[in-house]
């Protein structure tokens, strides 16, 4: 995108453009403000997951074997970061159980037990990457620089509920 910015300028390049993934801009502002807080890796999250998933009984019972096949935590991994990214807090999944049917509820009962323990695992100082657009949209307000820039959004692959 840079490349084809400058090419479309006249003269052959620009001055102040950036271009930056939302990723890359909500790191970026939260250093700047100082709020940028310890982030995990996605390896670290499964080795949490994998952890409790042993220590909740709910947890334990509800995955079983699964929970010994390759993959598994891997799989809920990415189900914990697209909760994260669209904004669910446990408590929707809970409400959300009693619609269910009964074969289903106790592994959704089991996923919110795991996300719920899993945010508490967190707490407030370490941060999940997928946690840093909720970070940036509270400290958003904050940043002068962004304040009078003009924005143009190419490509939705990084649009989440957030």
């Amino acid at each position: 995108m840079e490349r084809a910015l400058a090419l479309r300028a006249r003269g052959g390049g620009y001055w102040r453009a950036e271009v930056l993934s939302f990723s890359r801009l909500a790191r970026r502002i939260l250093d700047e403000l100082g709020a940028a807080t310890d982030e995990i890796r996605p390896a670290a999250r499964q080795l949490a997951l994998r952890r409790i998933v042993t220590s909740v009984p709910l947890a334990r019972e509800a995955c079983g074997r699964a929970a010994t096949t390759p993959g598994f935590f891997k799989q809920l991994s990415r189900l914990i970061e697209e909760l994260i990214q669209a904004n669910v807090a446990p408590a929707a999944l809970r409400d959300g159980c009693d619609a269910l049917s009964p074969r289903a509820k106790p592994r959704v009962a089991a996923v919110t037990a795991v996300y719920a323990a899993y945010l508490d695992w967190l707490g407030e100082s370490t941060l999940d990457p997928a946690q840093r657009q909720e970070r940036l949209r509270a400290w958003l307000d904050r940043c002068t620089w962004l304040r009078d820039a003009s924005i143009w959004v190419d490509g939705f692959a990084g649009f989440t509920e957030q």
